[in-house]
């Protein structure tokens, strides 16, 4: 499913967390035009690289690399970091608050994709799929991956939905933007 050269591993390797920012940067909702984020979806959350690196420590990073360069990543993040971040206050504090076939979510283990992006050159080759499989390899510690998408995000919502993520909830942040909480159940992994 990914490209042969590719190589999918864990790193927190502060190099590799350097190419993640530049990679991100280029990807930001704010730096594309609108037709650009409507076509090839965005990253909404610009990580500070000591915010970046300290959750990496707690939940190394996905990353596909070929040779050297960053082909894509997809950031773990743990609870630990929730309000460490925040444009993502609302979705921590809402997803402490579901509840997921009768039990409240913040009762199983789960853990939350913070971001995951694939750089231009890579896209169409099934590396998201192939990230978050790679990060499903944690389902002996956690039972659940959440995270958010843009409703506007099309192209990310349809990526998440044939991995296996289903919609758990939509919500309205601040600016009045509407977001989809999805859900991917690991204990469903054949």
């Amino acid at each position: 499913m990914t490209a042969p050269s590719v190589a999918l591993t864990f790193t927190s390797d502060p190099e590799i967390l350097e190419d993640v920012l530049t990679l991100q940067r280029l990807n930001l909702r704010k730096f594309l035009s609108p037709e650009e984020s409507a076509a090839q979806g965005f990253l909404y959350v610009e990580h500070d690289p000591v915010t970046l690196k300290s959750i990496c420590r707690s939940e190394p990073a996905v990353v596909a690399l070929d040779g050297k360069r960053l082909a894509a990543y997809a950031l773990c993040m743990t609870r630990e970091h929730g309000h460490s971040v925040p444009e993502l206050f609302d979705f921590f504090n809402l997803v402490d608050s579901l509840h997921v076939e009768g039990r409240a979510l913040a009762d199983h283990g789960f853990l939350v994709c913070g971001q995951v992006c694939v750089a231009k050159e890579y896209r169409g080759q099934g590396l998201m799929t192939s990230l978050y499989h790679k990060m499903s390899e944690h389902r002996s510690k956690y039972y659940y991956c959440v995270t958010e998408i843009s409703s506007r995000n099309t192209r990310s919502l349809h990526a998440h939905s044939k991995v296996g993520f289903v919609p758990i909830r939509e919500h309205r942040h601040a600016d009045g933007e509407s977001w989809q909480i999805v859900l991917w159940d690991w204990n469903k992994i054949n």
